[in-house]
């Protein structure tokens, strides 16, 4: 069991983060002064795509971690049961700075993914790119992690980055 979070930017190597994010370099952001607001951003404008992973969540045991993903797995169904549709802020540079409009999905497991996995999209309706948050668990750590890439790759981009991901950690845990 891991003791203190790593830092995220050491959960992706360059290798992987090339074959989700081309040409993109990553950069350290900590400008959210919660913990868990602080995450490594890989952004490449010309593909475009975005990988966000937060700063992992250590729980004191598995059994721990494991309750807080189903909480919330349990809450964001509360919070959408059906499709909606809300505001999103488009954050690609050279692109008209404005609020879009995205239609949000209920949250689905994904198996193979960690220990436990589940997800949730944002699909741009006025744009022609969709957002996938994915929250992993592997032993007593969570993760969320955000992929942002054009229409219909996100959900598998945000699959292959929570592998990335679920494997760096098992080898901090000890090969687990």
């Amino acid at each position: 069991l891991l003791t203190s979070p790593p830092n995220p930017c050491t959960l992706v190597t360059a290798k992987d983060t090339a074959s989700l994010v081309t040409g993109a370099q990553g950069r350290w952001i900590t400008k959210d002064v919660r913990p868990e607001g602080r995450h490594c951003l890989w952004e490449a404008w010309k593909v475009p795509a975005r990988l966000q992973v937060y700063m992992p969540r250590v729980y004191g045991s598995v059994a721990e971690a494991n309750r807080y993903v189903t909480d919330e797995l349990a809450e964001q169904a509360r919070m959408q049961p059906t499709p909606v549709t809300q505001d999103w802020d488009f954050p690609f540079p050279g692109l008209p700075q404005r609020k879009a409009r995205a239609a949000l999905t209920p949250p689905r497991v994904l198996t193979g993914v960690g220990d436990r996995a589940y997800y949730y999209t944002m699909g741009g309706i006025d744009t022609a790119f969709d957002l996938a948050t994915l929250v992993v668990r592997k032993g007593n750590v969570v993760v969320y992690i955000d992929y942002q890439a054009g229409r219909g790759a996100a959900v598998n981009g945000a699959r292959r980055a929570g592998t990335f991901v679920a494997g760096a950690l098992a080898g901090l845990q000890g090969g687990r």
